[in-house]
């Protein structure tokens, strides 16, 4: 018996499919939007997708790239349902397994019974989500990329190994075909020096391809991310990363924690990175913004700096008295640096 997901914009027939895949035995759970139908593959995870091109919320083809991007779906099998054959080309296109003809009800099912979840192995996250031009803009714009290493970025590893107690930490920035260690402290060799990797070696890509936040205390047991060769070659086993932004909300990187033993990551420690993913934020889009003397729009810079004060102040205020000195002068200093621009900005 499957589990299978009908994510179809006409409620009649997704009503129909319903009943027919139940009475042959399946499980069944129904979206009847794009929006929904990522919401009820991550809580459900069904063993397959129907998915109707005449779904509505953007479309049977924004779904199935939403699917496909995010590390909770990514190996879900799908199979578009679809009359037209340019409607099948565009889901095939999209990463459908298999198009079939709602309306020939024998081979729908031989397409189900075809599918096995366990068969599909993603190591990589989808390429025209990744090579996304408005993306790649946000992220060239930032002047980060083979950039040497920072004192403001690398206080942030510093503080997230600290804080968090893990071994490794990274600032990276994911390319159309890399990931660059903009910062990174306690990375093994030859890592460490060559400061990238490519995707296959990346956990980074999905917190960007998904932009949200990734939290995994097994990676070898996480059915998208146990064929990454990070596991292997680089020791990663347990893995919190959280999404860093760039211009107009354009995911560009992540800031992480690696553990290379299972480990169940805390609140503290997911609130600890998405704080500092906002001093991240205000390096990125302010400090290289007045290296190249294009000053950037009032408002905007206000607001990410004060971001930015506000995430190094929650750090303080969440370990209190436990903090250590170096640890409070690190985040001191984050303070004096955006303060600064503050004061810059002022008329």
């Amino acid at each position: 018996m499957q589990k299978v997901l009908v994510a179809h914009g006409d409620a009649g027939e997704s009503a129909r499919l319903a009943r027919e895949l139940r009475e042959r035995g399946h499980e069944v759970v129904a979206a009847n939007d794009a929006v929904h139908a990522l919401r009820v593959a991550r809580e459900a995870q069904p063993d397959v997708v129907l998915l109707s091109a005449r779904l509505a919320g953007g479309g049977a083809a924004v779904a199935l790239r939403r699917i496909r991007s995010n590390v909770f779906t990514a190996n879900i099998p799908v199979v578009a349902l679809a009359e037209r054959a340019a409607a099948c080309a565009e889901l095939l296109d999209a990463g459908a397994q298999e198009c079939v003809d709602p309306s020939d009800s024998d081979a729908l099912h031989a397409a189900l019974e075809r599918q096995e979840r366990e068969s599909l192995d993603f190591t990589q996250a989808p390429a025209q989500v990744i090579a996304d031009p408005a993306r790649m803009s946000a992220l060239e714009e930032t002047r980060l990329l083979d950039s040497p290493r920072e004192a403001s970025f690398d206080r942030l590893t510093r503080l997230v190994t600290r804080l968090i107690g893990a071994p490794t930490a990274l600032v990276t920035l994911v390319d159309r075909d890399r990931q660059f260690f903009k910062s990174q402290a306690g990375l093994a060799e030859p890592w460490a020096t060559e400061r990238q990797t490519a995707l296959t070696h990346s956990f980074c890509q999905w917190v960007v391809s998904g932009d949200e936040a990734l939290c995994v205390a097994d990676a070898r047991e996480h059915p998208v991310l146990r064929s990454n060769l990070a596991i292997r070659q680089l020791g990663v086993t347990a893995y919190a990363g959280m999404p860093l932004h760039g211009r107009d909300g354009h995911a560009i990187g992540s800031i992480c924690a690696i553990d290379g033993a299972p480990r169940a990551w805390s609140e503290d420690d997911l609130a600890t990175l998405r704080d500092l993913a906002l001093v991240f934020e205000a390096y990125a889009r302010l400090e290289h913004a007045w290296r190249a003397s294009a000053t950037p729009a009032l408002a905007v810079s206000v607001a990410v700096a004060g971001r930015a004060v506000q995430g190094a102040t929650n750090v303080l205020r969440r370990y209190g008295e436990r903090i250590g000195a170096e640890d409070r002068e690190e985040l001191l200093a984050i303070l004096d640096e955006q303060a600064s621009h503050l004061v810059k900005l002022a008329p």
